[in-house]
């Protein structure tokens, strides 16, 4: 009976889990890049989170206590590290949330009078008052700018930004569309804020409030506003932002 006993002992011991799974996510998803996870021995496992979904698995771990750290997309910080114990069933970690690093990233390019510039330095601000995009780039020794312009709600508190969608530049004082112009060292300065008439478009094809992205066309006639005369004609314009 002592050996029966014995021989059912070690049997339980060899059926035992050796090897257990954490089950986790990145917030805001494809804020992260990837993830590792180390063992208090110094073993290190790798995962991949989900680009679109953030959710991440990691099975086969030996049973333990981990440190995972985690590699940020660019845009974002890097967060403190994650403990957890890897138990024999399925451990979840509470979400692991990045923040944006407050630089603001991307693309823009326009052509004025048959010349396409291409944005070096980017400006402007995502609120929850006002979506303000700029760009600027220097050409033969001159700056040249353009800023475009949308507040969330008008005067009337009524909602003005919807997202993704065209909006119509010139009909008022916002949204308004602006081109500056340093070629003779005077600041140039054309926009649309006064035409009282439909003079062009921003039109917004992707919008992702919790990346905070946004990106899109436009096009406008601007009037001079500040130290020249006549009106420049913006076109062709793209625009592709980080918040």
């Amino acid at each position: 009976m002592l050996l029966l006993a014995l021989v059912s002992c070690s049997r339980k011991e060899d059926i035992s889990p050796k090897n257990g799974t954490v089950i986790g996510s990145i917030s805001p998803a494809g804020a992260a890049t990837g993830l590792t996870l180390t063992a208090t021995d110094g073993k290190v496992y790798t995962a991949t989170p989900d680009a679109l979904t953030g959710s991440f698995t990691v099975a086969q771990l030996p049973l333990g206590n981990y440190s995972i750290t985690t590699t940020p997309a660019v845009g974002y910080t890097i967060p403190a590290p994650v403990s957890v114990a890897v138990s024999a069933t399925s451990t979840t970690v509470a979400p692991i949330k990045l923040s944006r690093d407050g630089i603001i990233r991307g693309s823009m390019t326009w052509t004025v009078g048959g010349t396409t510039f291409t944005a070096s330095r980017f400006y402007g601000e995502l609120s929850n008052t006002i979506v303000s995009i700029v760009g600027a780039t220097q050409l033969n020794g001159a700056w040249h700018e353009v800023a475009l312009v949308i507040p969330m709600k008008d005067q009337a508190g009524n909602l003005v930004f919807k997202g993704v969608g065209t909006y119509i530049l010139g009909t008022g004082e916002y949204p308004f569309g602006k081109y500056v112009d340093n070629t003779n060292s005077g600041n140039a300065t054309y926009s649309t804020w006064l035409a009282n008439k439909p003079v062009g478009t921003v039109v917004v094809t992707s919008y992702n409030d919790v990346n905070r992205t946004i990106g899109g066309t436009f096009e406008f006639e601007a009037a001079a506003n500040l130290n020249t005369t006549g009106s420049v004609t913006v076109s062709k314009g793209s625009f592709n932002f980080q918040f």
